[in-house]
């Protein structure tokens, strides 16, 4: 029996048909009091705006590609509470999850624990009422803290997850980047910052993110960085929404429909759509 307040998910990816794994995969309980919303399962990390977004609203068809290497296949299974303040202009959430990803794994039993937790908070400086929400500026931040085993022997590396690599964005099998597993990695901090700012059909994104390993037994730690910034207008006038309730974007609402038809009284008739 599912309470009024609860929610689930499970939703699978079949591009490799004889290679399924789960992507949401999750229970989840709502207006709870202090935690707001209370997620178990394989979720999305509160990691990089972009890979929080559903992929139906992000203006491009791939995501750049710090999403992909600093937080490659973006979900994991943990616990994860999410929060909004009553004025809807402020978002928070925070997790511990499992930082190896076991998504087709089918067991994970015996391999090393590695932790990960993570948090963001989101805050709506200015936001238009009167204009529908046409004019926004959204400001966040995030961060993470994970412990690694990278002194597994070279010989079993799958067991170190502490690795950076990315596709281009055309998504081909193999790697523009690969750091490769970084051996003697013992903890990893990431800190990120976010922006939008919409004007009407103009929108402005982006988002900087850096990245620390520590290691030990003599090796040199590790620093990366990476960010990316967009920007997009509706040529028919329409605007991106925003999604108060988790501090990310939503849908446009369009205007006007694509239509082409013929008048009563003679000529055409349409609408440009968005």
């Amino acid at each position: 029996n599912i309470r009024t307040n609860m929610f689930y998910k499970l939703d699978f990816e079949f591009a490799a048909p004889n290679d399924a794994q789960f992507r949401d995969a999750l229970l989840g309980w709502k207006d709870l009091p202090f935690l707001g919303k209370l997620i178990v399962g394989n979720q999305k990390r509160p990691l990089i705006l972009d890979q929080l977004n559903s992929s139906n609203v992000n203006v491009f068809i791939e995501r750049p590609l710090i999403a992909d290497a600093f937080q490659e296949e973006a979900r994991r299974i943990g616990i994860q509470s999410f929060n909004v303040s009553e004025n809807q202009l402020a978002t928070w959430q925070y997790g511990f999850f499992n930082n190896k990803n076991v998504q087709n794994d089918g067991s994970y039993t015996g391999d090393p624990f590695q932790g990960l937790g993570a948090a963001r908070f989101t805050w709506l400086p200015f936001f238009d009422e009167c204009s529908g929400g046409r004019n926004y500026l959204h400001l966040g931040m995030a961060g993470s803290i994970a412990r690694y085993n990278g002194t597994r022997d070279a010989r079993d590396p799958e067991q170190n997850v502490a690795r950076f690599r990315a596709r281009p964005e055309l998504r081909t099998v193999n790697r523009w980047v690969n750091t490769g597993r970084i051996m003697n990695a013992d903890w990893g901090y990431q800190e990120l910052a976010e922006v939008i700012l919409n004007l009407g059909p103009l929108a402005i994104v982006g988002e900087y993110e850096l990245d620390q390993i520590t290691r030990i037994g003599g090796s040199q730690d590790v620093f990366f960085h990476g960010g990316y910034v967009y920007v997009a207008y509706f040529l028919t006038g329409d605007h991106q929404k925003y999604n108060h309730k988790e501090g990310k974007l939503a849908r446009p609402e369009i205007l006007e429909n694509f239509f082409l038809v013929e008048r009563l009284c003679g000529g055409h008739g349409g609408g440009w759509g968005a």
